[in-house]
């Protein structure tokens, strides 16, 4: 939940919707698609691996078949947890595998990594952001 108010209020900050403190991957899935549908899918999703109900490799791998049905583009989804073994690390970004993520990031997190990630992948969306660009868009953070 740290991680997550951290995440929060610096994007807020520059006007971002964040949908955040969604306690468990199922939520994350639900609100990701509920988003989606309604036409204000999430640029960046940020998920924990160890949630209640449905885990974050779970919710990860639903939200990409949903993505891959609808031919919607995929969203940049980092996973960022503190207790993760490599192997699961390597399982959770291969491409070929079930999950797909496309980035790892360890807690605690650090904002000025995860800044500069975003700012690499979306440069010209983001190009404004303090200090790496950004202005506005939409985030999930579970």
């Amino acid at each position: 939940p740290f991680n997550i108010s951290i995440i929060e209020n610096y994007f807020k900050k520059f006007g971002t919707k964040v949908h955040s403190k969604l306690e468990n991957g199922k939520k994350a899935y639900d609100v990701y698609c509920e988003s989606s549908l309604s036409g204000s899918r999430p640029d960046i999703i940020t998920m924990d691996i160890h949630m209640p109900i449905m885990d974050g490799k779970e919710a990860i791998s639903k939200i990409r078949e949903f993505e891959e049905r609808r031919g919607l583009p995929k969203s940049f989804i980092i996973i960022v947890s503190g207790n993760i073994s490599n192997t699961e690390i390597e399982e959770c970004l291969d491409p070929m595998g079930s999950v797909k993520a496309d980035l790892f990031l360890k807690k605690p997190l650090n904002m000025e990594e995860l800044m500069r990630v975003i700012s690499d992948k979306f440069k010209a969306k983001y190009a404004s952001l303090e200090p790496y660009g950004y202005t506005s868009g939409d985030i999930i953070s579970s």
